[in-house]
């Protein structure tokens, strides 16, 4: 039996599908932000000037004995406000997962 499950009820809001792999045992899922603008956390000024990007793996529990490796892709912004103490940042995804540490 085969079920079809469109990419805004799999990830969570924000988020676009890149890539999709399914394995015997594993699934393997892929996506970055679809924003285009992001909001600098310490002086509130949005930015859409991209410094880099990243990976950022999220682990989670094995899915009815089936692994889940669920990839995202995040941005680092410039923050163009002269008077902001912060320089680059990184964008948030509070759906996705808590704040790196």
């Amino acid at each position: 039996m085969r079920t079809v499950v469109a990419s805004h009820q799999l990830l969570p809001k924000g988020l676009e599908l890149e890539s999709l792999s399914v394995e015997t045992g594993h699934v393997g899922i892929c996506a970055g932000s679809g924003a285009r603008r992001c909001i600098c956390p310490v002086c509130r000024h949005g930015s859409s000037r991209v410094h880099s990007r990243y990976s950022r793996t999220v682990s989670d529990l094995p899915w009815h004995g089936i692994s889940v490796t669920f990839k995202i892709r995040a941005r680092r912004f410039f923050c163009d406000e002269s008077s902001c103490k912060r320089k680059i940042f990184c964008e948030r995804l509070p759906e996705v997962a808590a704040r790196a540490r």
